[in-house]
């Protein structure tokens, strides 16, 4: 996938601030007009990129819609395949291992 300058950009801002940010936030740190932000985030998001997070509100209404980078080797994803490849190991079926592998990977991505 190809990477624009404001897909840079958007995963920069949320890296450098390591935590979720809303769409608020995103725009007053990107400096770019929120349809900028919104397009962007919708595209990174479809590329597995980032997360879309809903966090209930103080009060009532809407929930409170966050935005943070996919974090593609956090520690618990790295031990689930860790622990997938040491119970195939062995064996003859490379594809029913590929087939857990995939299974996994799209759990901790929900």
């Amino acid at each position: 996938m190809y990477l624009d300058f404001f897909d840079r950009r958007t995963l920069d801002v949320l890296r450098r601030k390591g935590e979720p940010l809303t769409l608020a936030g995103l725009v007053r740190d990107s400096e770019f007009a929120r349809s900028t932000v919104i397009i962007h985030l919708e595209r990174l998001g479809s590329e597995g990129l980032i997360l879309k997070e809903k966090k209930p509100g103080k009060d009532r209404g809407r929930p409170e819609v966050q935005y943070r980078p996919q974090t593609l080797l956090n520690p618990e994803r790295l031990l689930s395949l860790a622990s997938l490849f040491w119970s195939f190991r062995g064996s003859r079926r490379p594809a029913g291992m590929r087939k857990a592998v995939t299974a996994n990977w799209q759990e901790t991505d929900a």
